[in-house]
């Protein structure tokens, strides 16, 4: 696609041009009267995020938007953000509080492709090569989980210092060290699941981050020094945390400076949840991590096979690779997602900036929509009003030439959802012109 840069005049800008709102549904925006607020504000679509499970698994959180959007008067646009092949940690029964300084244990979940089977479950029932066995008990009738029973219990016979590593609760993993012949100490620490993958891969010296790079880890070494592999089991990592935060369960992982072997474009769960998208009415798809047409194709073709022709699918930018193959990228999706959170982890955080600017350019000269993501009212989770320098990323987000701009923990976790919204709307129509 070849298209000539105009840096000065964004696609469709002007006072007839209107905004794309999009609000992210979660746990703190999932009441009907709360969505009819944030409709009545400017909301336009809602986005459904897909890594941590089904379609199913929201039936009751669409039938609010449902019910909000018809008592509103407008169409109940549905976006799914589909799992694709990003890293992600494996699940948590409670967040995982990490300290600058401390030590930590990673331990590799599902297929790891170490030979020989340990009788291995995570919770997708998946076999695997971990060492782990995770009990997980179903919700009763109050949505609250029992799990008095779910324990993660692994053995890793050593020969070396460590000789037992039993996890004791969902996030600690104790460890009973030789310190010399005659006596024993058992050490604590907290314990995070990794995918399996990535068990060929970690060294001694990689960086890890994880959520958007909130939290940022440093492998250390095997817990036993001499091996990579004890009784048909990938042996667990040991890393220091280097940035410190609350983690929850499945997050995104980069593993900085280093490839990994090429995922599939969509996973099992993406087919399954697709399959599912007629009967949720579902209107927009994300695809995460874009490398190039064949996974825009890919995507299509499965649309396709599922009734479900008509859905746009807006293709996630978020590494270089992205952004190399954004020109074919563009030719095949219907709009363009610069999702800053996985894009800043792939280069310097002074860099994205720069980046941003470029996807905008190439995006307005090709006449193609794009979409931006991420904190862009960051601070909006815990206070009522944003910050001067949000309200001024969102509009020149849209002085940039962005169709759309998008919320994202902002309205699913955050106190604030409708005001969030509200601010979304109001800076958004006033870089567009827009007088209320």
């Amino acid at each position: 696609m070849n298209c000539d840069i105009d840096k000065t005049v964004p696609s469709g800008f002007g006072p007839e041009h209107r905004i794309e709102v999009f609000g992210t549904l979660g746990p703190k925006c999932a009441d009907a009267e709360i969505l009819l607020r944030m409709l009545r504000e400017g909301m336009d679509g809602i986005r459904l995020n897909m890594s941590h499970g089904g379609l199913e698994e929201k039936r009751s959180w669409i039938s609010l938007y449902r019910e909000a959007a018809a008592k509103a008067g407008k169409p109940a646009g549905l976006m799914i953000d589909l799992q694709g092949p990003e890293l992600r940690i494996g699940s948590l029964f409670a967040p995982v509080n990490l300290s600058e300084g401390e030590k930590c244990l990673l331990y590799f979940q599902g297929n790891s492709g170490v030979q020989g089977n340990s009788g291995v479950q995570d919770n997708s029932g998946i076999q695997g090569n971990s060492g782990i066995q995770t009990h997980s008990n179903p919700p009763d009738s109050s949505g609250i989980r029992d799990d008095t029973d779910s324990r993660k219990d692994a053995l890793f016979s050593t020969d070396i210092d460590y000789q037992d590593a039993s996890f004791e609760s969902a996030e600690t993993a104790s460890l009973m060290k030789n310190d010399n012949e005659a006596s024993t100490s058992i050490i604590h620490m907290p314990a995070l699941p990794l995918p399996g993958t990535l068990s060929g891969i970690l060294s001694p010296g990689d960086r890890l981050l994880i959520d958007d790079g909130k939290i940022l880890l440093k492998a250390e070494g095997p817990l036993a020094p001499s091996k990579t592999v004890c009784g048909g089991r990938a042996v667990p990592f040991v890393a220091e945390v280097l940035r410190g935060g609350r983690v929850q369960g499945k997050k995104n992982l980069k593993l900085e400076g280093k490839d990994v072997p090429p995922l599939p474009a969509l996973t099992g769960q993406d087919y399954r949840n697709i399959a599912l998208f007629p009967e949720y009415g579902v209107t927009a798809v994300m695809q995460p991590f874009v490398r190039g047409k064949e996974d825009i194709r890919d995507l299509r073709r499965a649309l396709k096979e599922a009734g479900s022709s008509h859905v746009r699918i807006f293709a996630k930018i978020e590494n270089r690779m992205g952004m190399e193959k954004l020109p074919e990228i563009m030719e095949e999706a219907d709009m363009i997602v610069i999702a800053r959170g996985d894009l800043g982890n792939d280069m310097p955080l002074w860099d994205l900036p720069a980046a941003q600017m470029r996807i905008s350019e190439a995006c307005r000269a090709c006449g193609k929509p794009f979409l931006v993501v991420t904190e862009m009212l960051s601070s909006m989770r815990f206070n009522s009003i944003p910050t001067r320098a949000e309200v001024s990323d969102i509009f020149h987000a849209v002085r940039d030439g962005a169709s759309a701009v998008m919320a994202t923990n902002e309205t699913a976790e955050g106190m604030y959802p409708v005001e969030v919204i509200r601010y979304l709307r109001k800076t958004s129509d006033a870089a567009c012109g827009i007088i209320p």
